[in-house]
C-alpha cells in the first residue's frame, strides 16, 4: 500500500496543476504504511523510502510557501544518516528554500555545493 500512496502523491506533486494537499495526504499515508511494518521485517530501503518521502513533502511545503514546515523537514532529515544521493537532494531542497526566502548568497552557496557533489557522484557511474 505504501507504494500506491507514494505514486498517488507523486502524481499530484509532480503535476503543476496537481493538488498539493492531496499529495501531502497520500505521502502521510505512505509513511503510515511504512511505519506499520514490524521492525524485524524492515530493511534499509524502508528508512530510505521514509527519508525520500520527507524530502518530497518538504518540496511541497516549499511550493506552498510554508517555509517553516520545509525548514523543519530539512532539519529532521539532516539528523539522519543519508546516502549520498539523498544528501544531495536535501542540499538541493535547502538551496531552493534559501532562494525562496531571499537568502541568495546562502542559496547560491548550497546550489554550487549540490552541483559539485552531483558531478562527483555521477562520475562514479562512468
Amino acid at each position: 500500500m505504501a507504494k500506491i500512496h507514494f505514486n498517488l502523491a507523486a502524481a499530484h506533486a509532480d503535476n503543476p496543476k496537481g493538488d498539493k494537499e492531496k499529495a501531502l495526504i497520500h505521502y502521510t499515508e505512505a509513511i503510515r504504511c511504512l511505519e506499520q511494518i514490524p521492525d524485524n521485517s524492515k530493511d534499509k530501503n524502508n528508512l530510505r523510502d521514509l527519508q525520500r518521502i520527507a524530502i518530497r513533502m518538504g518540496d511541497i511545503y516549499l511550493c506552498m510557501k510554508d517555509f517553516p514546515r520545509c525548514r523543519e523537514i530539512i532539519s529532521d532529515v539532516r539528523k539522519q544518516k543519508l546516502d549520498r544521493q539523498l544528501a544531495i537532494y536535501i542540499d538541493h531542497l535547502e538551496a531552493k528554500l534559501e532562494y525562496a526566502m531571499g537568502n541568495f548568497i546562502e542559496g547560491e552557496a548550497l546550489a554550487n555545493k549540490v552541483i559539485e557533489e552531483a558531478k562527483t557522484w555521477c562520475r562514479g557511474f562512468s
